[in-house]
C-alpha cells in the first residue's frame, strides 16, 4: 500500500476489510499538497464547520472585527461563544496583548560526571553565538535566542529558546537543535545525547507550562458593564462572578493547572478549523481566568494565556479549507501568527464568559437538552 495512491488504498481496504470510504475520497486538496503531512493517505475527515462573531479586538496585532471558525460536533458550542462574543462586543472589545513569544526544546547531554556536566554546561553558555549561527543555517524562520543549562547528575537538559516567527515552529527547532547537538558533542566529547527528553514538556501537561512562555504568551482584558452582561448574557454581574469563584475553588481543589472553564473546547475547534497541531491543545488550555466586581457593578475580567502554540505559514495552514479560514480572520502568511494568537485568546474569553452564564441560570443542560431534541428529529442544531 506504501507506493499506491488514495484510490487503490481504498480500493484495498473495500477489498479487505469489506469498509467503503466513499465518503473520506472527496478531499479539497490533491495528494502532492499533503505529501510530506501524512503517510498512507487515503482521502480526508470533513468536520463540521460553524463561524462566530463578530468579536471586536483591540489588540496590538489584531484590531478590529472578526468572525472566527470553530471546526466541531459538539453542539451548543458556537451558540457559547456567539453569546460572549456579543458581550464583550457590545463593551468596547477585548484588549489583548502578546507578552512574549518563544518555543523551546530541551535536548538531554550525558557525560561521565557532574563535574564533566558542569563544564559542558557552561561551554553550552559561553558558545551561545556560534550555536544560534548554526541554527540559523537550518531555517528562514526559527532563531534561536537563549540556552538555559540545567544539570542533574552527569545530565545537562538544555533548554534551547527559539523565536519562530510565524511558523508554528515544532519542526524546525528538531532540525536545528539536532544540527546544534552534533556540534556539542564534537566540541565537548559528550558520552551521548537525546534530542527530547520530556524538559520541555511538548503536547504533555506540566508545572512548567504555568509560568514560562511556550509559544505565544497572551494577555486578555475588558469591562462589562453590569447592563451589557444582563441584556447579553442574562444574568447578574454578581452571579457571574461567583459562578466563576465557584469553579476556581473548584480547580484548587482539583490540583488542576490553571483556571478556566473550557479553554480547550474553543481551542480544537479552532485548531482544526485553522490547519494547527491539534495535540498542542495540551499546552495551550493551560491557563487563566479571573473576574472583579466594579463599585458600578461592572465586572473587570482579565486572562492569561501563557502557552499558544499557534502558525501562519507552513504545516496544515497550506491545505485550501484551513488556508480559508485563516484568510477569513486575515492571519494568513508571514506577519499575522500574533494577530491569530490575540484572536485566539479573546475569543476563549468570551467561551468562558457564555459557559459560565450558562452554568450559572441553568441554561448549560437546557440547551443540550434541546439540541438532542432538534438532532433526533433532523433539525438543524441551535443558531446563535
Amino acid at each position: 500500500m506504501l507506493g499506491a495512491n488514495p484510490a487503490m488504498r481504498r480500493g484495498w481496504l473495500a477489498h479487505n476489510t469489506g469498509a467503503v470510504l466513499d465518503a473520506v475520497g472527496q478531499t479539497a486538496f490533491t495528494p502532492e499538497q499533503v505529501r510530506g503531512s501524512i503517510e498512507n493517505l487515503v482521502g480526508a475527515i470533513h468536520v463540521p464547520l460553524g463561524i462566530a462573531g463578530p468579536i471586536l479586538v483591540n489588540g496590538e496585532h489584531a484590531g478590529g472585527s472578526y468572525y472566527v471558525p470553530f471546526a466541531t460536533t459538539e453542539g451548543t458550542l458556537v451558540t457559547t461563544y456567539q453569546y460572549g462574543m456579543r458581550a464583550i462586543t457590545e463593551a468596547g472589545g477585548a484588549n489583548t496583548y502578546v507578552v512574549a513569544d518563544s518555543l523551546d526544546i530541551a535536548p538531554c547531554f550525558v557525560v561521565g560526571d557532574t563535574r564533566a556536566a558542569l563544564a559542558l554546561a557552561r561551554w553550552l553558555r559561553e558558545h551561545l553565538d556560534e550555536l544560534a549561527a548554526i541554527a540559523a543555517e537550518t531555517t528562514a524562520h526559527g532563531r534561536l535566542t537563549d540556552i538555559q543549562p540545567l544539570v542533574f547528575g552527569r545530565r545537562v537538559f538544555a533548554r534551547c529558546l527559539f523565536d519562530t516567527g510565524d511558523a508554528m515552529g515544532l519542526n524546525m527547532v528538531n532540525l536545528a537543535v539536532d544540527r546544534m547537538c552534533a556540534r556539542v558533542r564534537e566540541a565537548t566529547g559528550c558520552e551521548r545525547h537525546y534530542l527530547r527528553c520530556n524538559y520541555s514538556s511538548d503536547k504533555k501537561p506540566a508545572a512548567i507550562n504555568l509560568f514560562r512562555p511556550y509559544g505565544k504568551e497572551v494577555a486578555v482584558d475588558l469591562t462589562l458593564p453590569a447592563d451589557v452582561v444582563e441584556r447579553h448574557l442574562g444574568i447578574s454581574s454578581r452571579a457571574l462572578m461567583d459562578c466563576a469563584a465557584t469553579g476556581r475553588l473548584g480547580s484548587m481543589q482539583a490540583g488542576a493547572l490553571g483556571v478556566n472553564a473550557h479553554f480547550a473546547n474553543g481551542l480544537a475547534a479552532i485548531y482544526i478549523a485553522c490547519g494547527q497541531d491539534v495535540a498542542q491543545v495540551v499546552n495551550a488550555s493551560i491557563g487563566f481566568l479571573d473576574m472583579e466586581l466594579l463599585d458600578d457593578g461592572g465586572l473587570y475580567v482579565a486572562a492569561r494565556l501563557p502557552n499558544l502554540v499557534v502558525g501562519t505559514v507552513g504545516g496544515g495552514t497550506q491545505l485550501p479549507t484551513q488556508r480559508e479560514c485563516l484568510e477569513l480572520m486575515d492571519c494568513h502568511g508571514d506577519g499575522t501568527a500574533r494577530r491569530f494568537a490575540e484572536i485566539v485568546a479573546a475569543t476563549l474569553v468570551a467561551g468562558e464568559l457564555g459557559i459560565l452564564a450558562a452554568l450559572a441560570d441553568g441554561r448549560f443542560i437546557e440547551a443540550h437538552r434541546q439540541n438532542r431534541l432538534l438532532a433526533a428529529r433532523g433539525t438543524p442544531a441551535l443558531k446563535p
